[in-house]
């Protein structure tokens, strides 16, 4: 097997599979879905594999390739599987899939959308809305006669295309598809739901509905999908991904970000969250000078507690340019050995200590998809224990180069986990926007308080702690780890008031009535740029994302500043439909 060719996550989990077997394979950061059991293969991963473009691949044992096309395909992979791709010439790098989150009729006003869309007539009409997330209630009254398709990635059946999971329901089936968490039917009601209170931006789009299991390989074979469904039905699209993660480089250079760059075009765009992390310590950074150590301290919620971490993963990355060497130091003081970039063999090292099992992989700059080097570390329970030992922890970082270093780290939990924090003075306020709203191609979304106050629907007063008027304090910052500023642009995310699902439950406070609930976050702000997209794409159906992202910083500002002055929490600024 040829390590220089697997990413750090991919010499991890190989790693972890030795010392554990099976189980590594169906649990973890990392974990195939039950519904992929028909593939007629021993335990697999999900994977991207980057390939020259024009590569035909032979059949190899253990591979079951997923997309065969481009220079970034997906692949189903055995162990066996892995170390075959590694020995072929064509294949550069091959890294795991990663598993994300999925994170208004005052919020129309707020933008001057209902003035844009009286003068401008567009109601998205002869455009499709891509939605990839929990699904949709394709019965809501919102959506009536307007879901063309659900590719339901998380049940059994024969796939779309070359990819062999999930089904895709149409007409009288679409109804077998249930969206049991209600994000996805909240999403896409903000983006083309019809009502004539509460209705979405472009009430007259076609909706195209990926449920997914949000891994990174299922996200990619999701945009796919949508941009095919368009194409064949002669429309332009835009896609609409309110949901993150940070297991990548946060800097675009991750595969689904390059897959998302690669698909987008003329009347094919996508648009992507920033991330609900604003008020979280989940970045830790250190400016290292040569010679030095560097201690990033993090504290890990006690094991004790409900929702204590059943693993912890930090996610770090250093200029290529750099040499660095790291140890960690757990809760009760035991330490790792500093460990160098290894450059032959398996760059991943194991240490089982009596407070649990760490794993740490420094592999070559060569394995990383930029450049830079990648330091992975993976935190797991002692023996018989169900979460990661709480506490103070810390990571060690010994710059042995000759020329100071920029250190950047970020801690990644279970999602339905506690987050484990970074503490000061490691922890740092900015860079929170990981793929794929990473993507340079991406139109990344931040969120703006329109609305702190509401009705329920027993006619009781609800409220939340959030400041009106501004962007929201949960919505994450940029720039990226490169420079490059992102988010693009602002709009409403809280409180916002879109479809129910019929097959989810919302607290009391949040029903305003039997179809519809508030709710908050930049997966709420995601969808408004999203449904505003269409109505571009209806009045230019060639537009591409460069044109998009353009119209909208140019009809964005920031108050109290400039036009065109970009800031890390508000992009340019809120955007404004009536200047559009």
């Amino acid at each position: 097997m040829r390590h220089a060719k697997l990413s750090a996550a991919m010499s991890n989990l190989i790693e972890e599979f030795q010392h554990q077997g099976t189980a590594a394979m169906m649990a973890g950061p990392r974990a195939v879905p039950l519904a992929t059991a028909d593939v007629n293969l021993p335990p697999a991963v999900f994977a991207y594999v980057r390939v020259d473009p024009d590569s035909k691949l032979p059949d190899l044992p253990g591979v079951r390739m997923l997309t065969q096309t481009g220079g970034s395909r997906t692949a189903l992979l055995t162990l066996d599987g892995v170390s075959a791709l590694s020995e072929r010439q064509e294949v550069k790098l091959i890294t795991p899939s990663a598993t994300l989150r999925p994170l208004n009729d005052q919020a129309a006003q707020k933008t001057q959308l209902p003035a844009f869309k009286h003068r401008s007539g567009l109601t998205g009409r002869g455009v499709v809305v891509g939605v990839i997330d929990t699904g949709i209630d394709a019965g809501h009254p919102a959506f009536a006669s307007r879901v063309h398709s659900i590719w339901d990635q998380t049940i059994t059946g024969s796939g779309w295309g070359t990819t062999t999971y999930g089904s895709v329901l149409t007409g009288s089936t679409l109804g077998v598809s249930l969206d049991a968490h209600g994000h996805g039917t909240h999403v896409a009601g903000t983006a083309a739901g019809a009502n004539a209170v509460f209705g979405g931006v472009a009430p007259d789009a076609h909706l195209v509905i990926v449920k997914t299991f949000f891994q990174t390989v299922a996200i990619g074979d999701g945009i796919r999908y949508v941009f095919h469904v368009a194409e064949q039905l002669g429309l332009p699209a835009v896609v609409n991904l309110s949901l993150g993660g940070h297991f990548d480089p946060h800097d675009g250079s991750d595969d689904l970000s390059v897959l998302i760059n690669g698909r987008s075009g003329p009347g094919r765009i996508v648009v992507a969250a920033a991330g609900n992390e604003g008020g979280d310590n989940i970045h830790g950074a250190a400016d290292v000078p040569p010679g030095q150590t560097a201690t990033l301290a993090f504290a890990v919620p006690p094991s004790s507690q409900p929702g204590a971490p059943p693993w912890v993963v930090l996610n770090g990355w250093y200029p290529g340019t750099g040499n660095c060497e790291v140890s960690v130091v757990t809760s009760s003081g035991h330490a790792t050995p500093f460990q160098p970039i290894i450059t032959t063999g398996s760059p991943t090292r194991t240490h089982a200590l009596s407070n649990g099992t760490i794993r740490v992989t420094t592999p070559p700059a060569t394995a990383g998809p930029n450049g830079d080097h990648a330091v992975l570390v993976e935190l797991t329970p002692a023996a018989f224990a169900s979460a990661v030992q709480g506490g103070t922890w810390q990571l060690r970082v010994r710059n042995t180069g000759m020329a100071a270093v920029r250190f950047d780290t970020w801690s990644i939990v279970a999602p339905t986990a506690r987050e484990m924090l970074f503490l000061a003075p490691s922890s740092s306020a900015d860079m929170k926007i990981g793929s794929p709203g990473a993507a340079s191609e991406a139109i990344t979304v931040a969120a703006f308080t329109t609305r702190n106050q509401w009705l329920d629907a027993s006619g009781a007063s609800r409220s939340v702690g959030l400041a009106i008027d501004t962007v929201s304090d949960f919505s994450s910052p940029g720039p990226l780890r490169n420079g490059a500023p992102k988010p693009n642009v602002t709009a409403p995310g809280a409180m916002i008031v879109s479809c129910l699902s019929s097959s989810s439950s919302a607290p009391a406070s949040n029903l305003v009535n039997p179809d519809f609930r508030v709710n908050a976050g930049t997966s709420m702000a995601c969808p408004y740029i999203a449904g505003l997209v269409a109505l571009l794409l209806e009045r230019d159906p060639a537009l591409d994302p460069a044109g998009a992202t353009a119209l909208l910083k140019a009809s964005s500002t920031i108050p109290g500043q400039a036009a065109g002055t970009f800031d890390p929490k508000w992009g340019f600024g809120l955007v404004d439909a009536g200047t559009l």
